[in-house]
């Protein structure tokens, strides 16, 4: 299995970056310094290393002169991060023999891709059918016509055809809801933009809805939860159960689903709170049973 060694003084970014990694069969190395990371490489001489530009101590640019100044390195791909990528930032990493210079904040997708180019491996394979339609698992997914468990809509009761029977006729057993049919149909609520299940660490479950990367939205959710529940420690509190996000724009809702599960809903406005939670409680119960 290759080694990323991931170098970053942002246990947030670290973290989201092992997460990402890890889920395309990765190991993960991390460092916080430029010193432990020049420690760690000497030791355990990772595949990839992925370094911060800027670190308290030391510069990106110099952990990737160092790896490039030792004969055993040498082949040793450094792609560098910043959050600040121009004409002096480029110049300076290709002096210094650096793979690459990638812009922060970036998506899951756009670092494994990189990952995946400066290691040499094959893109993962398209998604498989999905066995009720035929279609791809995500775009099955999107479809929440045909989900089973639609909350945002209201079943009326069917009018009783008196003139063929006095005796009502029993209904049809419905189907359990599926995950991606109780995922879809949190999506189909108003106000609601994406929707994440992930589980307390990090790895992505399920998703539906559009505009957010999945995988880093999972990830970034355990961070604040673990977060959120060592502050609850030092508190006696407890355990987090569910908190509300404000953004500039947009709400984001976290809520537990059971012990092992977390899941997020981006909002676009916080006048669909009210009707999320709604819907959010009566989903838990289908989630469970789904997982």
């Amino acid at each position: 299995m290759p080694k990323v060694l991931i170098v970053d003084d942002s246990l947030t970014v670290r973290k989201v970056v092992e997460r990402i990694l890890e889920s395309r069969q990765l190991e993960v190395l991390q460092a916080s310094l430029g010193t432990e990371a020049i420690e760690r490489i000497q030791r355990d001489q990772p595949d990839l290393v992925v370094c911060d530009v800027l670190l308290p101590d030391k510069e990106g640019y110099d952990v990737c002169q160092f790896v490039k100044s030792d004969p055993r390195l040498l082949r040793t791909p450094v792609l560098l991060i910043s959050g600040i990528v121009n004409a002096a930032v480029l110049d300076r990493a290709a002096r210094v023999g650096s793979a690459g210079v990638m812009r922060k904040p970036f998506s899951a997708d756009e670092l494994a891709g990189k990952v995946r180019d400066l290691l040499g491996l094959e893109a993962p394979a398209p998604p498989q059918a999905h066995p009720a339609n035929g279609l791809p698992a995500a775009a099955a997914q999107a479809e929440p016509a045909h989900a089973v468990a639609s909350y945002p809509t209201t079943a009326m009761p069917a009018r009783a055809d008196r003139t063929l029977s006095a005796v009502p006729a029993r209904p049809a057993a419905s189907p359990a809801p599926t995950l991606d049919s109780c995922l879809a149909g949190l999506a189909a609520a108003e106000g609601v933009q994406s929707v994440v299940l992930a589980d307390r660490g990090g790895c992505l479950i399920g998703a539906a809805g559009n505009g957010s990367d999945a995988v880093t939205l999972a990830a970034l959710t355990a961070c604040l939860v673990s977060a959120s529940d060592e502050l609850g420690s030092a508190l006696s509190r407890g355990s987090v159960q569910g908190f509300i996000v404000e953004l500039g724009s947009g709400l984001v809702l976290v809520s537990n689903v059971g012990e092992g599960a977390l899941l997020t809903l981006v909002l676009d406005e916080p006048a669909a709170l009210g009707k999320a939670r709604y819907y959010v409680k009566k989903a838990v119960p289908d989630l469970l049973g789904a997982l």
